[in-house]
């Protein structure tokens, strides 16, 4: 089962600032899994402001209420319908359809207004 108490890009150290930075290129999916080799285009593909790939790590995040001490564990509702590994299929997923998208449209012909 891939559960996990963790969704987040791996850190490099930027030696220009000498402060850790996201490797965008990794996502650390839990204590056994990380996610490599995403390509940093895929991060070109936006859903308002951020990238897909930000959306699905924001929006699938373990939270805990501060003020009930309630966690969401977006895991349990993977777990409760059979699919353990939505969460960690949907995040490849979504990299395959950011690279697609973004093949599309540069493919497209220039738009003439003039």
């Amino acid at each position: 089962m891939l559960t996990t108490a963790f969704r987040r890009y791996a850190k490099v150290d930027d030696l220009e600032t000498g402060k850790k930075s996201d490797d965008k290129t990794r996502v650390l999916y839990n204590r056994g899994v990380t996610i490599a080799g995403i390509p940093l285009r895929a991060h070109e593909y936006r859903l308002g402001s951020r990238s897909a790939i930000d959306w699905v790590l924001n929006q699938y995040e373990v939270t805990t209420d501060k003020a009930s001490g309630i966690t969401n564990d977006p895991n349990d509702w993977a777990a409760e319908h059979g699919e353990p590994r939505y969460i960690f299929d949907l995040l490849r997923r979504v990299v395959t359809v950011s690279m697609r998208t973004l093949d599309v449209v540069d493919s497209l012909p220039a738009l003439d207004l003039a």
